[in-house]
């Protein structure tokens, strides 16, 4: 279970995040207008993946493919499993070109917010996420690269504001398994039959958060989150966004208005002996589009994974 300590907090940030509702049907809907991203729009994809082979799984590096083109006809990309030494994430009060956040040789990434309807603040030194919520909608980060972060113990942010009726919020981590081949963005291991069928076949592992009256700190272990498919629990190696949804139950759920603030947020741990710290914003932006999410909350275009 997260555990919640209550800690007054102040929000208003940049970019977006990807969202799954926390009533949900666990991935099934994909967005139709897609995550909208804060980071530039560098980046280019490998080369496509080679024709012929009976196999549907090959795999690729970032910037190169191998393999044939079976099944779906999409390739997984592998984890690098860049291991982090600081627990430093963002706080927002940093950051680079294009939102951007961090500096190699620490973690580095940008934020996410879908649909694009909504809306991020980041000049008070946190992200803000505002709007009206009629969808499958959320906000994140994303890393640049596929991380390491298994030598941490879970995730640490600060929220407060409004984030609807219901007070909770859906946390997802974004692994490199559990996320649909995206070759845009050169990511993901997790392929899937047909675009039809990818945000239930690749759905990230969650846990729903009660979010205090006033705002608090969220405290998350790796162990609190389930449900991802194909592989149902979080697997801290091999980390590529955090994201969190806004609650939507579907057509028949009714509208309503979000202002949510997120700041601080870290893996829960000291930092790793003999590691650099996270450093300031950096000026290199992630590719430039973002994957729809929906209920499987894929957002955040990052780096080679």
């Amino acid at each position: 279970m997260a555990r919640v300590a209550l800690s007054a907090l102040f929000f208003s940030s940049v970019v977006g995040f990807v969202a799954c509702s926390s009533s949900d049907d666990g991935g099934a809907r994909p967005n139709a207008n897609g995550a909208s991203n804060s980071g530039a729009t560098g980046g280019s994809g490998g080369s496509n993946a080679g024709s012929g082979g009976s196999s549907g799984t090959s795999t690729t590096t970032a910037g190169t493919s191998s393999g044939g083109s079976g099944g779906s006809g999409v390739t997984a990309f592998t984890c690098a499993g860049t291991a982090l030494t600081s627990p430093e994430i963002t706080d927002f009060t940093t950051l680079g070109a294009m939102n951007t956040w961090g500096a190699a040789p620490g973690a580095t990434g940008g934020l996410f917010v879908y649909p694009p309807a909504l809306t991020v603040d980041t000049s008070a030194g946190n992200m803000t996420v505002s709007g009206n919520v009629a969808d499958y909608s959320g906000f994140g980060v994303y890393f640049n690269a596929c991380s390491d972060a298994s030598a941490f113990d879970g995730l640490s942010f600060d929220i407060s504001g409004n984030v609807g009726p219901s007070a909770k919020l859906k946390l997802s981590l974004q692994t490199h398994s559990d996320y649909p081949v995206d070759s845009v963005n050169m990511k993901g291991g997790c392929v899937y039959t047909s675009e039809a069928t990818k945000h239930t076949e690749c759905v990230p592992p969650s846990v729903t958060v009660d979010i205090p009256e006033g705002g608090g700190t969220l405290t998350v272990a790796w162990a609190d989150f389930a449900a991802g498919k194909p592989v149902v629990t979080a697997d801290p190696s091999e980390i590529i966004g955090i994201q969190l949804a806004f609650s939507w139950a579907g057509a028949t759920d009714t509208a309503y208005d979000v202002e949510a603030s997120l700041d601080n947020v870290h893996f829960l741990g000291d930092e790793v002996p003999g590691g650099g710290g996270a450093g300031g914003a950096d000026g290199a932006a992630g590719a430039g589009s973002s994957t729809g999410g929906a209920d499987s909350g894929l957002g955040g275009a990052g780096g080679a994974g």
